[in-house]
């Protein structure tokens, strides 16, 4: 017997190249010109992602964020609450426990444990609840269990149960929003779709799941709420691929092998023929073969499948390696070290990569003999550098500047670790002392990576040509090399079992998800 479809709730398969961002702009503001006074809410995975809704989307009662930074937000005025805090004990009482009791004898459980006792004389579950005050989201993933703060992961679980305990907040979700899209819902936490779709249920509100389930990237998605997509409304249809020529359709037609994900191309690009048909290419050393085929393509994008093959391609995968492993770029939600590594702009929000990138910008400056650029680049950033650098009152002022730029510019042609070039800089008291103190321990790993990673990175920023299979899409690239290399990490990756599996076996998505898996 087949479900029963929920109207108000649907499902829209997003294929790449179906246009799944321009779609829900469209709908986003369509809506808003029929209904002005109506809330919308759209929860993206990442702040990339994000961010990239927003623009041209800046009109009151439009709410685009993670849905960490939404749920934050939305549930905030409660963390003050008895009941709250009562909730917080009985989901976290346990961890709690076990860390007071440290039967495992950690460290740095100890040393919290002391802390703890040192400032309140006393370390008891009974102790911990009457010191937290309010709930709060820490922004980290780690939990700060004895303060009541919340991991990205324990943000999620204490949502989950706070709507499941207190309708009255699930029901303020679609009282206040009247138009709701999940972008990404793939790789969304069952947890989060489930709370969605049972505040959405029997409402006047809509709610949109986006996504496509050949585009998992991440393993948050585990399969459960497949129960509940099955009862989605999914008249709305993306199956014009704007992206792809007609052969490429074809070849992801016969990858899915399933009619309800067929695509079609565009009119443009049924147009567009080109130069040279699509290949596979198999072979045991994938650079020999990249540098081979460059000699022919020297202007092809290389899409790798990893980040880590990417940033290996232009010399500077310790120093992306080293960024990966710190603990502030480890959650998918936040920016991710891909991000920060590939913004030589003075937005970076890492403080380490902005001093970086500016320092290389002035050294680019001095070789040009622009002296009027370097003077506005160190003004516009008197929170780095310290003013009197680039105060000019003299002819003795412009010597001294030259000189210290020179001393500057010699070490960066060494080939010193970064932790050396942040000696010197602090040495010779052009970067305010306080700005590179904030550049925590943290960094100890990026610091020990030699400065050349870090110029060979600069260097590629200035004329891109290596990205990822989600860090940029190929439609300005009139070639483009997607190298997919084995991998026995996350993802897990064999390209040539796979391929000769494909030939042998029917496939379809669903069956092809339960073997990959």
């Amino acid at each position: 017997m087949a479900a029963k479809l929920v109207d108000n709730i649907f499902l829209i398969n997003a294929p790449a190249g179906s246009g799944k961002t321009t779609k829900i702009k469209s709908m986003i503001v369509n809506h808003k010109i029929k209904h002005p006074l109506d809330n919308i809410l759209c929860i993206t995975y990442t702040k990339r992602a994000a961010e990239e809704l927003k623009k041209g989307l800046d009109e009151e009662g439009i709410h685009i964020s993670t849905i960490h930074s939404f749920l934050h937000k939305f549930l905030r005025i409660y963390f003050c609450k008895n009941e709250m805090i009562d909730l917080y004990m009985e989901l976290f009482g346990d961890l709690i426990r076990g860390n007071i009791e440290n039967k495992e004898e950690k460290e740095h459980v100890l040393a919290r444990n002391k802390k703890y006792i040192d400032k309140f004389g006393c370390l008891t579950l009974e102790v911990i609840k009457t010191n937290i005050s309010s709930i709060y989201y820490n922004e980290t993933s780690n939990n700060h269990l004895y303060k009541g703060g919340l991991s990205h992961d324990s943000l999620l679980i204490f949502a989950e149960k706070v709507f499941e305990k207190f309708p009255k907040i699930k029901k303020r979700l679609t009282q206040k929003y009247q138009l709701i899209f999940i972008d990404e819902y793939q790789d969304s936490a069952p947890s989060v779709l489930k709370m969605f779709y049972k505040a959405g249920l029997n409402t006047s509100s809509k709610l949109y799941f986006l996504g496509d389930k050949m585009q998992q990237i991440y393993k948050n998605y585990d399969g459960s709420f497949e129960k509940e997509l099955k009862t989605l409304n999914n008249e709305i249809k993306l199956d014009t691929n704007h992206r792809s020529i007609p052969d490429i359709v074809s070849i992801l037609n016969n990858i899915y092998n399933d009619k309800e994900f067929k695509q079609i191309s565009s009119d443009k690009n049924r147009a567009n023929k080109p130069d040279h048909p699509p290949r596979v290419v198999l072979c045991d050393n994938i650079q020999k073969r990249i540098k081979r085929e460059q000699l022919i393509y020297p202007n092809a994008l290389l899409l790798f499948l990893l980040n880590q093959q990417r940033f290996d391609s232009i010399g500077a995968g310790e120093f992306y390696r080293q960024f990966n492993r710190l603990d502030r770029y480890s959650q998918v939600n936040q920016l991710n070290a891909s991000d920060v590594l590939s913004d030589n702009t003075n937005e970076n929000k890492d403080p380490l990569l902005k001093l970086l990138f500016i320092v290389d910008k002035i050294l680019s400056y001095y070789e040009d003999f622009n002296l009027g650029s370097i003077i506005q680049t160190l003004k516009r950033n008197q929170k780095i550098f310290d003013t009197r650098i680039g105060t000019i009152t003299s002819h003795q002022d412009k010597v001294n500047l030259n000189n210290l730029l020179k001393q500057i510019y010699d070490f960066y042609q060494k080939d010193s670790s970064i932790y050396e070039f942040l000696t010197l800089l602090r040495g010779s008291r052009v970067i305010k002392e306080e700005y590179i103190d904030n550049i925590s321990n943290e960094y100890i790993g990026v610091l020990a990576v030699t400065l050349n990673e870090f110029k060979a990175l600069s260097n590629y920023l200035k004329d891109p040509k290596v990205s990822t299979q989600h860090g940029v899409k190929g439609e300005s690239h009139n070639t483009v090399f997607f190298i997919a290399d084995d991998s026995f990490r996350t993802p897990l990756v064999h390209m040539y079992k796979f391929l000769k599996l494909w030939t042998i076996t029917e496939l379809s998505l669903d069956s092809s998800r339960i073997l990959l898996l």
